[in-house]
Order: structure tokens, then C-alpha cells, then sequence
């Protein structure tokens, strides 16, 4: 299946609860009548109409850019009390972004790490196994790993840090623009402080004035 294939389906990432697709998809009516959608988790700072009563379902909207600069984990707090408020109310929620890819499925795997106490690595697999195309930036996966020292009772040790290289890896032939290596350098010097290590890299850069090449 392809990727274009991918940016209309909806993916079922926990039945009849928690749904992950791009604006394609979110923006079909089927996918509300088909799957009882009664709340909308918009990572994306576009505006979109949606094919829904709006006194029926409730839209929390986070304008996350996909870039490597971008302060994803300050958002996911919101994003996950309001998923987990929504499910507790029997409430199917549908997370998406552009295509499904990188930010809305940043926010999943965030999810599935706190509320059931997942490592990156497991959650990134769970929602991989159910959205082939998923790939958060390289940025976005460091945050995760904040994310995931923050709340798993296991707070990470080496294989943790070669699977997030790995990943690292797959994700920068998508995303070339990004200096995974410097920032990952950067992550690490900062135990694992992902603002740290953005302005630490930053300011590197800026003394040996260096464009932002991976």
C-alpha cells in the first residue's frame, strides 16, 4: 500500500476509542458516521470545515508545525488530557494532521506512553503496526523520549538510546533538512532536555556560522 493510499484511511489505533489519519480522511463524513467520532484532536495550525454537527463533537486544536525547532512536547500534556477525558466519557476520538505521519502520530504514541505505560519503542511499533506510513521527525522522536522519561516507570538505559538512534535514522531520510545528528549530540550532552539541547545547538551553529545542513 502506499503512502498516498495511507493519507485517506482512518487507522484504528484502539477500537472503538482512538482513531489516527491525515486531513484527508478527516475531512470525510463517513469517517464520523462510520466510527461515532464524538471528539477531534487538529495538530496542525490549518483551519478546516468538517463534515459534522459542531454541537456534537468537540475539536481541541493544536497548531504544531512539523519542524525540528518546534516545542511539540509543550503541547502534549493538553493533548492527552483531553484525549483521555474524551475516551473516559465513551467519547471515540479521531487525531489527525496533514497526512498522518509525523505530528498527529507523535501525539498517539505520546498517549500510549502515559496511559499505559508504554516505552517509545513499544508504542512507536503498536501504532506502526496499524499506520505503516508513521514517521514523527527526528525532533518530534527526541521529544517523545523526554516524554517517555517523564512517565514510564522505566526511565530509559542503553538499548532504549540505539532503538531511538535507529529511529533517528529512518526518520532523517524523510526528513533531510533536519541536523539529527548535532541535535541528537546535543540531546544527549543535556541529559535528555530536548529545549537544552535546541539552544545549545543553536548557538553552536551560530559561533562557527554554519547553515542548518544535515
Amino acid at each position: 500500500m502506499t503512502t498516498d493510499y495511507f493519507k485517506g484511511v482512518i487507522s484504528t489505533i484502539i477500537e472503538n476509542e482512538l482513531f489516527l489519519t491525515g486531513k484527508k480522511g478527516a475531512l470525510l463524513s463517513d469517517t464520523y458516521e462510520l466510527n461515532h467520532i464524538k471528539a477531534i484532536v487538529v495538530v496542525c495550525p490549518e483551519q478546516y470545515e468538517y463534515p459534522i454537527n459542531k454541537e456534537e463533537v468537540e475539536i481541541l486544536k493544536l497548531p504544531v508545525i512539523d519542524s525540528y525547532n518546534f516545542p511539540l512536547i509543550n503541547y502534549l500534556e493538553k493533548a492527552y488530557e483531553f484525549i483521555d477525558s474524551q475516551i473516559t466519557q465513551h467519547h471515540p476520538v479521531l487525531v489527525h494532521c496533514d497526512f498522518g505521519i509525523s505530528r498527529s502520530a507523535s501525539v498517539v504514541i505520546a498517549y500510549l506512553i502515559r496511559k499505559y505505560q508504554m516505552s517509545l519503542k513499544a508504542a512507536f511499533q503498536y501504532v506502526s503496526d496499524r499506520r505503516h506510513i508513521v514517521c514523527p521527525n527526528p525532533a518530534f522522536i527526541m521529544q517523545l523520549y523526554e516524554w517517555q522519561r517523564k512517565y514510564h516507570s522505566c526511565v530509559g538505559n542503553d538499548v532504549d538510546a540505539l532503538y531511538i538512534k535507529q529511529l533517528l535514522s529512518v526518520s532523517s531520510l524523510l526528513y533531510r533538512d533536519i541536523p539529527s545528528k548535532s541535535l541528537w549530540n546535543a540531546f544527549v550532552d543535556s541529559k535528555f532536555d530536548f529545549a537544552d539541547a535546541l539552544k545549545s545547538l543553536r548557538k553552536h551553529l551560530a559561533s562557527r556560522d554554519l547553515s542548518m545542513e544535515f
